[in-house]
């Protein structure tokens, strides 16, 4: 897709038409007025029945193109890097706060899907979650969320399921969404 391109109509087309770079923009917006309808409960409940297993078109992410991702923790809701952490949560410049659980389980799935080659081991995730990760909240949510696949004292591995954090915990929703209630205690 071509930024510069642009289109010319001889007729009003019927679908609507959009840039590469207006996609954010317009996919925000759909969201925004889908979640204002009553519908959107049923949709979202009725889509997520109908989910197939997630897709992997077999390619993998390259030590070179990974070294050139910027890495860190990022907004769930803004994507801005620029988060700093409390005792409970996260915080972003944008105003959104997330429960510090949830931000670090959401990032190691993230890692998991770029990465979705490789087992999920300490010292990885430490270089992908940046100056901002805490080995010992890692270890502790690794402990606690992921599932063991070999246990060494230097380097333990856990599994990677490469999805989405949306998918690999949807078993527990439940949970996180009282975790996400600590967005509200005092630190």
């Amino acid at each position: 897709m071509n930024p510069a391109g642009k289109f010319e109509y001889l007729t009003p087309p019927k679908i609507e038409v959009i840039q590469y770079p207006q996609i954010p923009w317009w996919l925000t917006e759909l969201n925004e007025n889908y979640r204002l309808s009553p519908l959107y409960k049923d949709c979202q409940r009725i889509l997520s029945d109908h989910r197939g297993p997630h897709f992997r078109d077999g390619s993998i992410c390259s030590d070179e193109r990974y070294a050139g991702l910027k890495k860190g923790f990022h907004c769930a809701k803004c994507g801005s890097f620029d988060v700093w952490f409390d005792r409970y949560t996260m915080s972003c410049v944008c105003g959104f706060i997330e429960a510090k659980e949830i931000a670090y389980a959401r990032t190691v799935c993230e890692y998991g899907v770029i990465m979705h080659h490789k087992p999920l081991t300490r010292k990885a995730l430490l270089d992908f979650l940046g100056n901002k990760g805490n080995e010992s909240y890692l270890k502790k949510i690794l402990r606690q969320h992921f599932e063991l696949e070999i246990k060494n004292n230097k380097g333990s591995c856990y599994h990677n399921k490469g999805v989405p954090f949306e998918e690999w915990f949807v078993d527990k929703k439940e949970y996180f969404k009282i975790v996400g209630q600590r967005i509200t205690w005092r630190n």
